[in-house]
């Protein structure tokens, strides 16, 4: 699971140049829990403090063509790996790879004017390159450096993970028309794309589409930043096309994610990356076809869900908490 860490700064990098200190203060999404790590082809948000201010400031601006660029206001990231085949071996450097930008924004976090630079933070919404490597277990082992830069200047490269998956369900607070939604619900859809709430619950024997990023590699292989082909791509475990995404249903009221090492699997679903979209991954899952008796969801009353569906990957987890109809 993935949260915002926006309240902890993880490192602090600087600029080789006048510019003002550098901090990541948070990478993951919001209202979710996250390490340093990411999965290749992963959308997600990194937050900097101290870079300096867009024109016009305290603006968000967007890729706006497919492929997306690999600089965006100015700003790159770029992940350098490095191999070692053995406990014996030095680190070899292999070729770098740059994230593709989908948007870069940034806020005032002081309120002064003018504002410096250490208030400024900047939120970097990217694509991790697909074609990043990653360490399963034993030899070789894979180490990878972030370096993020604006205008030419790099700052120093901190360490980052890379996993084989970091699966992220996707909530009305990630997405950027978060209006649609008006609250950080799972977006969960219904087969014709509208939206699981109180006001439209899922019935039972219903298949319903869990979006989310971060399911890793696929089969055949998408190269980063572009809109996804048809047919479809599998994600890969292990290096194989994953057979199903394994799923466990838990009726109650705001029941919180599960790992499934702790409880089993009810079955499997359907997971493959979404045609004519970047990086965004859908699983399609079949519900029980009879519900045990639960209450149903009252926002109002803080019951915003009835039915957590833990979904768990290799070495993820994430759910989404969705409003089923109650037993007639």
């Amino acid at each position: 699971m993935q949260v915002s860490l926006i309240a902890l700064v993880l490192m602090t990098l600087r600029l080789a140049s006048a510019q003002s200190a550098l901090a990541l203060v948070g990478s993951g999404y919001p209202q979710r829990v996250s390490h340093l790590g990411f999965a290749p082809g992963q959308i997600v948000t990194i937050q900097v403090v101290g870079m300096k201010a867009l024109s016009p400031p305290l603006t968000v601006q967007r890729a706006t063509v497919v492929p997306l660029p690999v600089t965006l206001a100015g700003i790159s990231v770029t992940l350098k790996q490095s191999i070692i085949n053995s406990r014996f071996d030095s680190p070899v450097a292999l070729p770098p790879h740059s994230a593709v930008l989908l948007s870069v924004g940034q806020s005032d976090l002081c309120g002064a004017a003018p504002i410096p630079p250490a208030c400024l933070q900047t939120s970097i919404k990217l694509q991790i390159p697909f074609e990043l490597s990653f360490s399963m277990l034993g030899y070789p082992e894979y180490t990878t450096q972030m370096v993020i830069s604006q205008d030419g200047v790099d700052s120093q490269p901190f360490i980052v993970g890379i996993d084989d998956d970091w699966i992220h369900v996707i909530t009305c607070a990630d997405k950027d028309d978060s209006t649609v939604c008006g609250s950080s619900a799972s977006f969960v859809t219904h087969a014709d794309g509208t939206l699981v709430s109180s006001q439209s619950t899922a019935k039972p024997g219903e298949v319903v589409v869990i979006w989310a990023w971060g399911l890793g590699p696929t089969e055949p292989s998408v190269v980063t930043g572009t809109l996804t082909p048809t047919p479809a791509p599998i994600p890969e475990l292990g290096g194989a096309p994953l057979q199903g995404v394994p799923v466990r249903f838990v009726f109650g009221p705001n029941v919180a994610p599960s790992s499934l090492h702790e409880y089993p699997a009810s079955w499997t679903a359907q997971a493959f990356l979404t045609p004519g979209q970047v990086g965004l991954y859908q699983v399609n899952v079949q519900l029980p076809a009879v519900f045990p008796s639960v209450p149903p969801c009252n926002p109002l009353s803080g019951l915003v869900s009835n039915l957590t569906i833990n979904l768990l990957l290799g070495a993820s987890y994430d759910a989404a908490a969705i409003c089923v109809q109650p037993t007639q």
